[in-house]
């Protein structure tokens, strides 16, 4: 696993002061395979610890005796060059993607570009906007958009439901196979607000500095194994809603509301066949669904959903 001490930065000039990339890591981000090179062995360090359940041995050299018959793609490859006095350069595939002030500006450009590039990748599959997490028989859909607080609850509930087998499958996009509608396990780093953290840490979140790099949270955080398997079919999908003033509740809705709701977080619904239309009401007919009234009482809301997860 990876070392949580972060090394110096390495800067080796090369010719006519071209920098010299000697630091590289290498990435399996759901099918999507990735080099990254640098000339900062601190840039490389912190991308494996955001990227820690993604990390994959450099490719094996081909031996002539023994040919591939179909030989993998070579992974796409991303430079990241520090020039110093803040001037970071980010390059993808030998074209210019950006420049960025700091270190981590320019690693989280870089991890959330890859984090596209694999999304791209996975068009077979129904992409909804939202958290999922997984019981033993059950799978828990949460949609929702960016800034509800939708990262925060998941972990809650991934936090608190250790002890009664519920484990967290992704926190801000969810992957469902149309064929059985179950989740994809997606461990990216979370992003999430800084006061965010103090509300977990009597949940059970333990982090180091070096866990938290700017707007992302390493997801090891949870545990340095990770369940790589997909979650069980989905059962239920719930909606959270946030009331700071509100009781917690539960209300279960129709699956008309439910297919109009969901169809707002769908990603990709418009690559499917005839748009996708009848895809939701298809997951939806064997799913049931609920609107999550909660306040910032994270621990009683994510009682309700580890509820639902372990369900048989």
């Amino acid at each position: 696993m990876i070392d949580a001490t972060t090394p110096p930065v390495v800067y080796v000039s090369g010719g006519e002061g071209e920098p010299t990339l000697t630091q590289a890591s290498h990435y399996d981000m759901m099918g999507f395979r990735a080099e990254v090179r640098s000339n900062s062995s601190q840039a490389i360090a912190s991308l494996d610890r955001l990227n820690a359940f993604f990390l994959a041995p450099p490719p094996a050299p081909s031996e002539d005796s023994h040919p591939v018959a179909e030989p993998a793609a070579p992974a796409a490859v991303y430079e990241v060059v520090d020039h110093g006095e803040g001037v970071w350069e980010i390059t993808f595939q030998d074209e210019e993607l950006c420049f960025r002030p700091s270190l981590t500006r320019a690693i989280g450009h870089v991890e959330w570009h890859m984090c596209e590039q694999a999304i791209a990748g996975l068009d077979d599959l129904l992409h909804v906007h939202g958290a999922a997490v997984a019981g033993a028989n059950a799978s828990v859909l949460l949609p929702g958009t960016s800034g509800i607080g939708k990262t925060t609850f998941a972990i809650a509930v991934a936090l608190l439901g250790r002890e009664r087998g519920v484990r967290l499958l992704a926190d801000d996009v969810v992957f469902l196979h149309p064929d059985g509608w179950r989740p994809e396990s997606f461990p990216r780093a979370f992003h999430i607000h800084d006061d965010a953290l103090p509300r977990l840490e009597p949940l059970g979140l333990r982090w180091a500095p070096e866990d938290h790099f700017g707007a992302h949270l390493c997801s090891t955080v949870l545990g340095r194994k990770w369940d790589r398997s997909p979650g069980p079919p989905l059962r239920y999908v719930v909606f959270p809603r946030l009331d700071p003033d509100g009781p917690v509740s539960l209300d279960p809705i129709s699956e008309a509301e439910a297919t109009v709701e969901l169809m707002r977080y769908s990603k990709n619904l418009r690559t499917f066949p005839r748009f996708g239309l009848d895809m939701v009401p298809r997951l939806l007919s064997q799913a049931k669904c609920y609107i999550l009234r909660r306040n910032d009482d994270l621990a009683a809301a994510a009682d309700l959903v580890m509820d639902l997860a372990g369900t048989p």
